[in-house]
């Protein structure tokens, strides 16, 4: 379901309520392009170019989502230069998740795993998608270090009634 919040503007949407956006992620209304109006993203319906999408549009998801923001910006530069923009193409490559902790399911092409194997490529893809070395070395190293050191967890209920404890535990009854 796309964001409720665009069901508040004029802009065209589809009939699942996302924004209606041409293969250069430009908005498309009944009459045409509406100028200087853009998207990407989950919350918009792409044309598939490649054939594959549900109902002829990109699936909703990161992978497309982070690829159409790349070429947003490409194609905005470009029109500001007065240059040609080009269509969104990205075949899709597979999915990828974590189902919990050392769960997960993968699929590429023919390839399918579940379990843990499936959790370490999640795990690994999702590492190295990180933008730059600093945040790929912060998060790997965070995983590592729970994998030896078990996971960091701490009661957020504690947060909220911080004396709770306290007194349950100052005036017990013998």
């Amino acid at each position: 379901m796309a964001n409720p919040a665009l069901g508040q503007t004029d802009f065209p949407l589809d009939d699942r309520g996302r924004l209606r956006l041409r293969a250069d992620l430009r908005v498309e209304g009944d009459d045409g392009i509406l100028e200087g109006a853009w998207g990407a993203g989950d919350a918009t319906a792409v044309p598939d170019l490649t054939g594959g999408g549900f109902g002829g549009f990109c699936v909703p998801n990161a992978q497309h989502a982070v690829r159409q923001a790349k070429l947003l910006a490409k194609n905005i530069t470009a029109t500001i230069r007065g240059e040609g923009v080009r269509d969104y193409f990205h075949k899709n490559l597979g999915v990828v998740a974590g189902l919990g902790l050392n769960v997960g399911v993968f699929q590429s092409g023919g390839l399918v795993l579940t379990g843990y194997l499936a959790w370490l490529a999640h795990r690994g893809y999702h590492g190295l998608a990180m933008p730059t070395f600093e945040r790929k070395y912060r998060v790997i190293s965070g995983w590592w270090n729970n994998f030896w050191l078990g996971r960091d967890i701490a009661s957020l209920t504690a947060y909220k009634t911080p004396r709770a404890s306290f007194e349950e535990y100052a005036v017990r009854v013998r």
